[in-house]
């Protein structure tokens, strides 16, 4: 069994190799242009509800709005959720086990397959229990972030940034400090 520290050694210096020759600017264009099985942000509710047929929502959260809906069969996935926002997608989310990671080639693998396609990650943190690389594209309201976890487990989020806001104004609002 490896140690955190060399867990936390491993991602760092898979952090490293393979950021050469993205374009400057391909994270915005692809970010943008983002779809996971043919779900893509801001698809408004009726065409999602077409192709995910069938998934219902699994919760709402009363206080912002946002509806999630799950399923454990995606194609490419172990899991995936789609968080929706005034009747549009928000934030996809797609969950890979362990072993679906492995099949794929591993985690290190899938984040050079990110970094050709999105460019050099904006930001990227490494401790003892994950580690995070995050492709932000301001001018297109998105963000994707990769985050390994310590048991090898690994989620990728892309996020309408715009709609973060709103969720966090919604938050904000009904902040009660009770005094």
């Amino acid at each position: 069994m490896k140690s955190s520290f060399s867990f936390a050694l491993g991602l760092l210096v898979g952090v490293l190799p393979g950021f050469a020759g993205a374009v400057e600017g391909d994270v915005e264009k692809e970010l943008a242009a983002f779809a996971f099985e043919g779900v893509s942000l801001s698809m408004p509710q009726a065409e999602f509800l077409r192709r995910v047929d069938g998934l219902a929502p699994s919760r709402t959260d009363q206080e912002t709005g946002v509806a999630t809906y799950f399923t454990a069969s995606p194609k490419n996935a172990a899991a995936a959720y789609y968080d929706l926002l005034d009747g549009k997608v928000q934030r996809i989310t797609i969950v890979y086990s362990a072993e679906r990671l492995q099949d794929m080639g591993g985690w290190a693998l899938v984040r050079d397959k990110l970094t050709e396609r999105f460019g050099i990650p904006t930001r990227s943190k490494v401790d003892d229990e994950a580690a995070v690389w995050s492709w932000d594209a301001p001018r297109a309201s998105r963000r994707l972030l990769f985050i390994v976890m310590k048991n090898r487990t690994a989620a990728i989020f892309v996020d309408d940034t715009a709609g973060e806001k709103i969720i966090d104004k919604r938050k904000r609002k009904k902040l009660d400090l009770g005094f």
